[in-house]
């Protein structure tokens, strides 16, 4: 908010003290009357208000002033929140002002008063807070919109309109800025004028008007109809029950249940007094019902739709009330399968086989995907459902990637890769067998260059032994790759020659 000169600053504190005043006032008259003080702060501040004109649903104006206050849909309207709806007709006259004291009513963010407020209600050094009564329009047809304000009998009327925006109300406070100001009017000549230029389909500008002291007629008139680039008002929102805006947010897909939640808003005007609001999903049927008296905006959710990715229409309905509804377009989430591949690694060429793994996020089966390696396509599986992760064995060196994954619906991303390494056999030879006399000296090299060895029999680790006996002796040798490769040989022995006696005869 732009920084108030030390004027608006002092007028600003003039106002907040006569409204000091205004509640001293009626806490002392009402105190020695024995009526509770907010009561009676209400009924010595506040005058009724009520609307006229071609409405089968305008209050009845012999009713308590308290109810005529709050209109014919019996909200109150000091209130941002509670804006009621116009057009430029000219058609519709509301009464309003009649209060037997000036009052200020100001909305701020929490925590605020009217000297540090988030919304800006000033107007050429008036304070358009004075009394105040709030209003809001839609445009039904885009052009410049010049409303006339007029009272009868004439009273000049402070106001100020905000806007665009693309709901009725949900700019209340925050939004109430001096940026989003596009007219205002604070002279003392009557009638007033607000004009909005270049106004598109749907927008929506709100509209805080000060009420006079005296009961007036008041009505908004456009009087640029017809002109070239004139825009129009949309009047079925003063007289009729309708559904202005209804918003639909989807949520994320639920991996468990492959379903998602809509959840939104519902904003109406001229709503029945009771029955029910219905919010359904056209293709799942998930529905949601709502029973009066209702208020706008109202917040609704719809659960268990189907992650379908196909284009789902929302229906918000008063099942009172012909024709009052409105539908919107929704988009269905999709869990889309992305997959990942990994495993792979360094095997030995013995046969051994390593695992490669394809994982994917949670996604709506039955899934359909293939893998290259190498870049060449050798896997292509349709209608998977299971198990996860899908895994295969192979000891086919190069680089597995994947080629694509897709399910009904959507394809997925694709990421990771698999190499698979395949190292040789180490080679070791221990020679031909052995013919060796019983007690000669024999030598076994496994040779050199192997990370360990193991003999058989007799279980050494040594590279060369020098066996005694004779037998069949086997090394299995490690290398840096852990890859083991193995020989063996015979030994044979001649027994030792033995002495004979040799007999004469």
């Amino acid at each position: 908010m732009n920084p108030l000169s030390k004027y608006h600053q002092v007028r600003r504190f003039a106002i907040l003290g006569l409204l000091l005043i205004l509640i001293l006032v009626a806490a002392i008259a009402h105190t020695n009357a024995g009526q509770p003080l907010v009561s009676s702060i209400v009924s010595v501040m506040i005058q009724s208000d009520t609307i006229s004109g071609n409405d089968s649903c305008a209050v009845d104006n012999s009713k308590s002033e308290s109810l005529l206050y709050k209109g014919k849909d019996q909200q109150w309207y000091d209130s941002c929140h509670q804006a009621r709806p116009f057009c430029g007709s000219g058609v519709y006259s509301m009464k309003i002002g009649g209060t037997q004291y000036a009052y200020m009513s100001y909305e701020c963010c929490a925590g605020e008063n009217a000297l540090n407020c988030c919304a800006y209600y000033w107007c050429n050094n008036a304070y358009v807070c004075i009394n105040p009564r709030w209003f809001y329009t839609r445009i039904e047809t885009s052009g410049t919109i010049k409303l006339l304000v007029r009272c009868i009998p004439s009273k000049n009327i402070d106001l100020i309109c905000y806007g665009p925006f693309s709901t009725p109300t949900d700019a209340c406070v925050e939004s109430l800025t001096l940026d989003n100001i596009v007219d205002c009017s604070s002279t003392y000549s009557a009638p007033d004028t607000c004009i909005i230029p270049n106004a598109h389909v749907g927008e929506y500008y709100l509209i805080i008007l000060a009420s006079p002291a005296t009961l007036v007629d008041l009505f908004f008139s456009q009087f640029n109809i017809g002109e070239p680039g004139a825009g129009t008002t949309s009047c079925d929102i003063v007289n009729h029950c309708t559904i202005l805006e209804l918003s639909a947010l989807p949520g994320v897909c639920n991996p468990l249940t492959n379903t998602f939640r809509i959840t939104g808003k519902i904003y109406f005007t001229n709503q029945p007094p009771s029955g029910q609001l219905v919010v359904y999903d056209n293709i799942s049927g998930s529905s949601s019902v709502y029973n009066g008296p209702f208020t706008s905006p109202m917040s609704y959710s719809l659960d268990g739709i189907t992650c379908d990715n196909q284009l789902h229409t929302i229906t918000a309905s008063f099942w009172d009330s012909a024709y009052c509804e409105l539908q919107k377009s929704v988009q269905a989430p999709v869990l889309c399968p992305n997959a990942v591949i990994s495993g792979g690694g360094s095997v030995c060429d013995d046969g051994t086989t390593l695992p490669i793994s394809i994982n994917f996020s949670p996604a709506t089966l039955p899934i359909s995907f293939s893998y290259a390696r190498n870049g060449i396509p050798i896997g292509n599986i349709t209608g998977y459902n299971g198990p996860f992760p899908y895994q295969f064995f192979t000891n086919q060196p190069g680089v597995y990637t994947l080629v694509n994954s897709i399910n009904t619906y959507c394809s997925g991303s694709l990421s990771g890769e698999a190499t698979i390494a395949v190292n040789p056999v180490p080679q070791v030879h221990l020679g031909v067998d052995i013919l060796a006399c019983y007690d000669e000296p024999v030598v076994l090299d496994a040779g050199e260059g192997f990370v360990s060895y193991l003999w058989q029999p007799g279980l050494e680790t040594s590279r060369v032994i020098a066996p005694k006996t004779a037998g069949v002796f086997r090394v299995t040798v490690t290398d840096n790759n852990g890859c083991h490769g193995s020989d063996e040989v015979t030994i044979s022995r001649r027994p030792p020659i033995t002495n004979k006696q040799i007999k004469h005869n």
